[in-house]
């Protein structure tokens, strides 16, 4: 229905101006457009990230504006607009510190893996400066690009839990956790997992992890 209303607000902006021809109402063209100058500065921080975080989460909550979530995800302090900004970087350092602990010939063999865009977007983004290899993941269109040349031999995976992991790999151990403030709740303390010893080829395993939404 959206598009039907581009025709109503031409149609009632005729309408307006003809009644403020009347010079008794004169005055409303000039305090009109103020109000809504103005009403348009406070609720700007809503949908612009214009305010420092402590700032936004103050005046957020003097105005009673509660944070909310366009996917009905549990949240914090934050609406998930502001929240899905942070933690990515946290992400790709922890995973680089898991990837820096091995040996020379398990790094020229490792994968970074998780079944979140986000995540896999983050390896890729942050990690070019911390020295990892690019993503490989299964969800969207990380799944399309597939496994590359990995045999799985060797792969960090970022989230999950431990018995997902056995379920495909011989050996797993939880790496190290990544935390992070005022990032989406389900983002925080994310397990990292390095697994060793994929139980089939790759390939094979990779028709079954699709996860597209």
């Amino acid at each position: 229905m959206a598009p039907v209303y581009v025709g109503l607000f031409a149609a009632a902006g005729v309408w307006v101006e003809q009644k403020l021809i009347s010079p008794s109402v004169n005055w409303l063209r000039y305090v009109y457009p103020a109000l809504l100058v103005m009403s348009a500065m406070l609720l700007l921080p809503l949908v612009i990230p214009i305010l420092p975080v402590e700032k936004f989460i103050s005046y957020s909550n003097a105005i009673g504006v509660k944070p909310g979530s366009s996917e009905n995800k549990k949240l914090s302090e934050l609406p998930q607009f502001y929240a899905d900004m942070f933690g990515w970087k946290e992400k790709a350092s922890d995973v680089a510190k898991v990837y820096q602990s091995l040996s020379k010939e398990d790094r020229t063999k490792c994968a970074v893996f998780s079944n979140n865009y986000g995540r896999c977007g983050a390896i890729d983004f942050f990690g070019k400066e911390l020295g990892l290899p690019k993503s490989i993941g299964s969800h969207n269109n990380y799944w399309i690009w597939g496994p590359r040349n990995y045999t799985g031999e060797v792969v960090i995976i970022l989230g999950g839990k431990m018995e997902d992991q056995l379920n495909y790999f011989a050996s797993c151990e939880l790496a190290g956790v990544s935390t992070c403030s005022y990032c989406m709740p389900y983002e925080n303390n994310v397990n990292i997992f390095l697994c060793r010893g994929l139980k089939a080829q790759f390939k094979e395993v990779w028709k079954g992890v699709k996860h597209y939404e």
